[in-house]
């Protein structure tokens, strides 16, 4: 049976890691915020968890990290926007989901690793997408940096 607490822990591991590893302030979608004085930030965006129970309490959990990026436009750092991606891309790593929180199922042991895809043969990869300049009277620069990732658990 899928345990309820996965999903919580999942988005708080793979959050938490990226605000980590990312240079860059954080916001997670829907998180209200304030960024008229920020020129740079991610906002960091979860698909999934999928699972798919692969025999008698043997999971394989699937997520998909999406993090939009917006970068102020620089007169004298063209760059700046495509640093900043680089950065962004740079936090795809492996991330290690622990058990935190502070319900009764909340130990912060740790529940297994979330392993990068990387895949050529079926186009598993980290992404980057770069939008440009959305608007052309507003001075930012958009992109978003993908990636897919699998856990197997036996519980």
């Amino acid at each position: 049976m899928i345990d309820p607490n996965w999903t919580r822990w999942i988005l708080a591991g793979t959050s938490v890691a990226f605000d980590a590893a990312v240079d860059l302030p954080m916001f997670l979608e829907g998180q209200e915020r304030d960024t008229k004085d920020l020129k740079d930030f991610f906002e960091f965006r979860i698909d999934g968890p999928w699972y798919t129970e692969r025999g008698k309490n043997d999971w394989r959990i699937y997520v998909e990290i999406n993090l939009l990026i917006q970068s102020a436009m620089r007169v004298k750092d063209f760059h700046s926007h495509a640093r900043n991606l680089g950065l962004v891309a740079a936090g795809f790593t492996d991330i290690q989901i622990f058990r935190c929180g502070d319900g009764p199922d909340d130990n912060d042991s740790l529940l297994g690793c979330l392993q990068l895809i990387q895949n050529d043969r079926t186009r598993e990869r980290v992404v980057t997408s770069n939008f440009g300049q959305i608007e052309q009277h507003i001075r930012v620069q958009q992109g978003t940096v993908e990636g897919h990732y699998q856990m197997f658990l036996l519980v």
